[in-house]
């Protein structure tokens, strides 16, 4: 509005040209920002993720045989995939939002003190809440993605086993036996993964 009645209405089209070039920039400059951050955000979890994922590889590797005896090999396997995948979303999409968010909310509130800080104040009020309702919905969901995740290396194990005693199987006849054990497993993962998923 305001730039149609001061460059638009008088005429001055060399003003509002000169404007759109600036807010031109301005876009560019933000889309290059957060490229950069994104760039940054996402190398810094697949570093971390790819050192996690060694270790734990290299921590399985010297663990007892007693250990692995009590332990199905596919629940190990997706310790070292599936898990370590969780955190390298987690990382690089959590880290990209959460540093976006403090920076947009920074801004905001700064916008809101400088044209009315009595509103801003008034706003700042609901925070805490806010903030409470958010970590109680965190609370539920880490438990619920737990579960998702203990679920998933049950699904893994059983396919990992099934997979290589497919012959044993065979040979026994025990092809729907083993059909019906993995979809009883699969269900149970479906169903924790819908509850995390609406929390």
């Amino acid at each position: 509005g305001r730039a149609l009645d001061r460059y638009i209405v008088p005429g001055q089209m060399d003003g509002f040209t000169r404007l759109c070039l600036v807010m031109l920039v301005v876009y560019l400059v933000a889309a290059a920002a957060t490229f950069v951050h994104n760039w940054i955000m996402v190398g810094i979890g697949q570093n971390l993720v790819t050192d996690v994922r060694g270790e734990l590889f290299d921590h399985v590797q010297t663990l007892s045989m007693p250990y692995h005896d009590q332990h199905r090999s596919g629940d190990l396997m997706s310790r070292i995939s599936n898990d370590t995948e969780a955190i390298n979303q987690a990382l690089s999409n959590g880290l990209i939002e959460f540093t976006s968010n403090i920076l947009l909310l920074g801004g905001t509130l700064i916008t809101m003190f400088l044209l009315n800080w009595q509103l801003a104040l008034g706003a700042l009020v609901v925070i805490p809440a806010m903030l409470w309702i958010t970590g109680e919905v965190t609370k539920r969901s880490r438990k619920a993605f737990r579960q998702v995740q203990r679920n998933l290396g049950a699904l893994n194990a059983e396919m990992e086993e099934s997979i290589s005693g497919i012959q044993t199987i065979q040979a026994f006849a025990r092809e729907a036996d083993t059909f019906a054990q993995f979809r009883e497993v699969n269900a149970q993962n479906r169903q924790v993964g819908i509850r995390a998923d609406i929390i």
